[in-house]
């Protein structure tokens, strides 16, 4: 049942369905291309082998089953009784036919087709009833993408920020309350736990250049399995796996009768956020058994210089990786020219990819992303277990689109699905495990036994991370911790095979924990075996240089500490163990003790217990449980380092310490500076920046006495 011919809303509706791009598309002739970089980076090759994909498999049908769901939403919306209001519906935006980058072909699906069908489609599923239009869902993408979103933009559709509000924010949409008394009672609540999602879908588009047609054109089905990149260390194999998200039972619609009945078959596991470990505490035995010899990787050139060579499977495995972490179900790859739409099947971790679309040709474009849209909010719905019209439990029609046998997953005491790196570190197994403590002798044979080791096996073990294999990073630098120290350092020889006494194997457990200029800092588990068989842990830190620019500024804060030592300083600052380099990807990664809680974290809680910000003169943090002892530490430990001639150039409440024990750190020389001939004046300066740091109220008192007075080196 169509929507009659003489209906004020039917040329709207139409102009949507028969909506196409401009076959006029072009690149632009004034600015150079952009050139494709490597999406695949550290994390992904850690995602848990049960959640990865394995294979492509072709689904050409996937266009025509949309279009058949969008028909039957709007069939059934108007056999219900429901219209369409003609007041208030976006109209198509005029988009400019120039493609200069990838933010341009979002802003051009998004003004063309997107928009409108984020309207509708919301309309259809969450008020079919309510004659304004509301805009549940929102587009989600950088405002400003720099050079990331130049060749590729990572997108996706997400709830719009605020609108499930209470009470109105400016510039926020949001539901008025005369409109909220009219919804059906599971929308609010389906909207409540959607929001906690990062995105609902996962879109990646494209600039308009040869590279990226060419990258759309060779996506296709996998001959055998696919080849996810992981480390290529031998000798581990992990156990005791998270547990793999369910798929909905609307995605089964969209696969062909005969995959459904051979080899779709149901997940043991719920929906939900997966489970981390099975074991209490973080013992790295019980997340992989080690065979007696490991084998690392041959070393490669690290040369940042080499141009990449596009690889159409690398840009498959990076959108699957945003789509595990956000459990979502369709992934999107659109370059303005050509376009993909794909299907995560969680059971058989399998990706349905359709055939390739031109979005100036196709017929009835803009059917198929209507359909897209409430196939992805329906799916979602279901997915979140919120009794109601499509979650399979409901009394109200599915329509003949969404016709199945199949009963759906019992509800999740969860009932909802959660990016990985949204979840507070109380929520983690980090927070919950017993600290490891030490005697300060125990703490010094560890120290030892670490310095001896020649080899970093890096794992990550959290929400959607189960290393299949550990990333090995060869020592390049010597420990700075005293006794340990050599320099110059004589680096150790590759082995072909490395026994547990000539590793350490480090585990990431938690969501990182702070970043500066020269990394990733991360809290991690480390345990040695030593040659008597006994096995040592500790907790400490990794900081890890996993991005561009960071390499250089990593080396420059190890020569930092490096000079420390070789000057005999120790109080005040972090013991360092190492420097390791990755010898696949020549990451770096510094390995030091945890250095407890920054200041500005201990003000924050501080002013939490308080209900109110405590402030100095010119609108300075005060922390308030700062000891004189502490402080006059502080004092002494930076008069240390500037008799080392090293300038710390970056003093500020986040980069200063207090360990578990009480004593006073100074951290992150990412900026630090030797230099013998530095005058006195900027030593002199750093030091008052300090004292006004510690505390701004006597920093302004020139009557105040100095704390810990000493003389400026």
């Amino acid at each position: 049942m169509p929507l009659p011919t003489d209906h004020p809303f039917h040329r709207t509706l139409q102009n949507l369905l028969d909506a196409t791009y401009s076959p006029d598309l072009h690149a632009s002739e004034l600015v150079p291309p952009p050139v494709a970089y490597d999406p695949t980076f550290f994390p992904q090759y850690h995602v848990a082998p049960n959640l990865l994909l394995k294979t492509i498999k072709p689904a050409p049908w996937i266009t025509k089953k949309l279009a058949l769901l969008c028909d039957a939403s709007i069939e059934e919306h108007i056999q219900a009784g429901n219209n369409f209001s003609v007041h208030g519906f976006p109209e198509q935006s005029e988009a400019d036919d120039e493609f200069d980058r990838a933010f341009h072909a979002a802003e051009y699906y998004n003004g063309t087709i997107g928009k409108r069908c984020r309207f509708l489609s919301a309309k259809l599923v969450f008020c079919p009833n309510i004659s304004p239009w509301l805009s549940f869902i929102s587009p989600n993408a950088p405002d400003c993408p720099g050079l990331y979103g130049s060749f590729r933009l990572e997108s996706g559709v997400t709830v719009t920020g605020g609108i499930n509000a209470e009470r109105p924010s400016p510039g926020v949409p949001w539901i008025p309350k005369r409109i909220r008394k009219r919804l059906a009672d599971w929308v609010l609540p389906t909207i409540a736990r959607l929001d906690r999602d990062i995105e609902l879908a996962t879109w990646d588009f494209f600039a308009l250049t040869d590279q990226s047609i060419n990258i759309l054109k060779k996506m296709g089905p996998t001959t055998g399995s696919f080849q996810w990149r992981t480390p290529l260390t031998k000798g581990f194999a992990p156990k005791d796996l998270p547990e793999r998200p369910a798929d909905s039972s609307i995605i089964n619609l969209f696969l062909p009768q005969d995959l459904e009945n051979s080899e779709m078959k149901k997940p043991e596991s719920h929906s939900g956020q997966p489970k981390t470990s099975t074991v209490t505490g973080y013992d790295n035995d019980h997340f992989f058994t080690v065979h007696k010899k490991v084998v690392i990787p041959p070393q490669r050139g690290h040369s940042r210089e080499t141009r990449y060579r596009p690889d159409a499977a690398h840009f498959i495995q990076a959108a699957w990786f945003r789509s595990v972490l956000d459990d979502t179900t369709f992934i999107i790859f659109n370059c303005g020219k050509y376009e993909r739409i794909g299907i995560r099947h969680r059971a058989t971790q399998t990706l349905f990819l359709s055939d390739l679309i031109d979005p100036a040709r196709t017929h009835e474009y803009g059917k198929i992303h209507l359909g897209l849209h409430l196939a992805i909010l329906k799916d979602c719905i279901d997915r979140v277990n919120i009794p109601g019209p499509y979650s399979m439990d409901g009394e109200a029609s599915m329509g003949p689109a969404l016709v199945t046998h199949d009963k759906p997953s019992p509800p999740s005491s969860t009932g909802s699905k959660r990016r990985a790196e949204s979840v507070q570190p109380e929520e983690n197994n980090r927070s919950k495990r017993p600290k490891i403590t030490h005697p300060k002798e125990d703490k010094e044979i560890f120290a030892e036994e670490i310095s001896k080791r020649e080899i970093i096996c890096l794992f990550l073990r959290y929400d959607t991370y189960h290393s299949p294999s550990p990333n090995s990073f060869i020592r390049i630098e010597s420990s700075c911790v005293q006794r340990h120290f050599q320099h110059p350092f004589p680096r150790p020889k590759r082995k072909a095979t490395y026994t547990a006494a000539s590793y350490m194997t480090v585990s990431i457990h938690d969501v990182e924990i702070g970043r500066g200029a020269s990394g990733v800092v991360y809290g991690v588990h480390v345990e040695v075996h030593t040659q008597s068989g006994e096995k040592l842990a500790q907790d400490m830190v990794l900081k890890l240089a996993m991005y561009d620019g960071d390499r250089e500024k990593m080396l420059q804060e190890y020569s930092a500490y490096q000079h420390l030592a070789r000057a005999g300083v120790t109080d005040g600052i972090v013991p360092v163990h190492g420097l390791f380099e990755d010898v696949e990807t020549g990451m770096l990664v510094m390995l030091m003790d945890d250095a407890g809680k920054s200041l500005m974290n201990i003000y924050i809680e501080e002013a939490g217990e308080r209900g109110e910000d405590l402030l100095g003169p010119w609108g300075e943090p005060i922390v308030l449980s700062l000891t004189t002892r502490q402080r006059d530490d502080f004092v002494r430990a930076l008069d240390l380092i500037h008799g080392a001639h090293i300038l710390h150039d970056d003093i500020r409440l986040e980069n200063l310490a207090i360990d578990s024990q009480g004593n006073s750190k100074i951290i992150d020389f990412d900026l630090g500076v030797y230099d013998p001939s530095r005058p006195r004046y900027y030593y002199v300066r750093e030091k008052q920046n300090l004292l006004t740091v510690l505390d701004p109220r006597s920093a302004y008192d020139e009557s105040s006495p100095e704390p810990g007075a000493k003389s400026d080196s």
